[in-house]
């Protein structure tokens, strides 16, 4: 079995993609910028604030993990497609994010602090149906005498984001703002996703319907079943676009007393518009094909997958045409809901609500964290936290101080970090700062 056509056919469905994404420990990597991106209310420690560059990845992938699926025989890799089938819910989820930190600027005095600052931004949003799955694992064969609907989903996108914050403190209340102007990078976008296939039960013909159309701009190009390929080259020229959108961050703070505070904060309140150089992929139209089974599009060896590669190619034959339609694209909504409790000079306890919209579904995470410091120049946290319906999640965050130069470092899942094929969910953050 062609282990590398395999994932190739899987992909197609999907979008041409293996995404939204649940961030916790970073809301408490207190007094530093990357904190500070999740509520636009925290404070700075220092006057003087210079994000370096640094990264954050999020992966969620409902269906399983890596290790779960794929196993060596000797010298072959193998895809268990039968296990694939078997864990398969009604709606399956793929999500990812990759935000790349360049540079920020933030300055602090007294009550007020400003801030500057630029990211690259990338999330990916794939939703596909368990009936995909049982096809590509089992064939045709189960769904005889029967019409079935696959209608994937994909919703892909990046941007640059430029960011101008403010906040400012009134006795116990502190208030944050911060408005974001987003340049488009790219943009794959699912706008039709009818896709039936029928087996009769009589002379074992498959009948596909297809009305699929994908909207991108830059990113995507297809030229048949064979050529097809995401254009990177578009993430290193679009600092500046005219495909542009707008958002709001906006936080509050406030300390009950010495001990307790609480915050809240909105995330991502915003859209990008994609209006230029949309270019159009549109499968349409209807193919029989007698004696056919799908298992062995995942079966065969390479000979045999190659001719059966140029019959799905001419049943998923997409036009390419450029298009004046316009769409848009909503940010990742995310809400922040905290509390923080000084325990002592060394240690604090603190808890967290977190609720994130994306394009197929709405998240609710819960945290509790926490947090010592054992010196003045290094602090270390744990946390404990249920996402995306895991409750077995064991993050851990530090902040460590070397003279001007601070490195942070945090994750929602240690085991996942040490062993990402085994887990289905990785998430991770890596960032330095100068601060004076």
């Amino acid at each position: 079995m062609n282990y590398k056509l395999q994932i190739l056919f899987l992909c197609f469905f999907l979008g041409k993609s293996l995404s939204a994404q649940v961030d916790l420990s970073t809301y408490f990597l207190n007094g530093t910028p990357q904190a500070y991106t999740t509520n636009p209310s925290f404070a700075l420690d220092e006057k003087l604030t210079i994000s370096l560059p640094g990264v954050y990845y999020n992966f969620y992938h409902s269906l399983g993990a890596y290790d779960d699926f794929i196993r060596k025989e000797g010298n072959r890799t193998i895809l268990d497609a039968t296990l694939l089938a078997q864990n398969a819910s009604t709606r399956n989820d793929f999500q990812s994010q990759l935000d790349i930190e360049t540079l920020g600027v933030y300055w602090k005095k007294k009550q007020l602090q400003l801030g500057f600052a630029h990211r690259i931004r990338s999330f990916v949003n794939a939703q596909y149906s368990d009936k995909l799955v049982d096809l590509l694992a089992l064939g045709n064969a189960p769904f005889i005498g029967q019409t079935i609907q696959l209608n994937p989903q994909l919703n892909l996108f990046s941007y640059n984001e430029y960011a101008f914050s403010t906040a400012y403190q009134w006795d116990n209340l502190r208030l944050g703002v911060r408005a974001k102007l987003l340049a488009g990078i790219g943009s794959i976008h699912t706008a039709q996703n009818d896709i039936s296939i029928q087996t009769s039960n009589d002379i074992y013909q498959l009948s596909l319907q297809t009305n699929y159309q994908l909207l991108s701009n830059e990113l995507l190009r297809i030229n048949g079943f064979r050529d097809f390929a995401i254009q990177t080259d578009a993430f290193g020229n679009n600092f500046f676009s005219s495909n542009l959108g707008f958002a709001l961050d906006v936080g509050l703070q406030y300390e009950i007393n010495e001990k307790w505070r609480v915050s809240a904060s909105a995330v991502d309140i915003g859209q990008l518009n994609w209006k230029d150089d949309i270019t159009a992929y549109h499968s349409e139209g209807a193919y029989t094909y007698e004696g056919i089974d799908l298992a062995d599009f995942i079966s065969q060896d390479d000979v045999n997958i190659a001719i059966n590669l140029d019959t799905l190619e001419q049943i998923f034959q997409f036009n390419t045409t450029s298009t004046d339609a316009k769409f848009g694209t909503y940010l990742p909504l995310k809400l922040y809901l905290g509390t923080a409790y000084q325990l002592s000079d060394q240690w604090q306890l603190g808890a967290l609500y977190h609720l994130e919209r994306s394009p197929f579904s709405l998240r609710h995470s819960i945290a509790i964290n926490a947090q010592w410091q054992p010196l003045e120049w290094v602090s270390l946290g744990v946390l404990y936290s249920n996402r995306y319906q895991m409750s077995n999640q064991i993050g851990l965050h530090t902040t460590i101080n070397l003279g001007p130069v601070q490195l942070i470092g945090s994750t929602d899942g240690i085991f996942s970090v040490l062993s990402p094929t085994k887990n289905k969910v990785f998430n991770a953050r890596l960032g330095a700062n100068l601060v004076f």
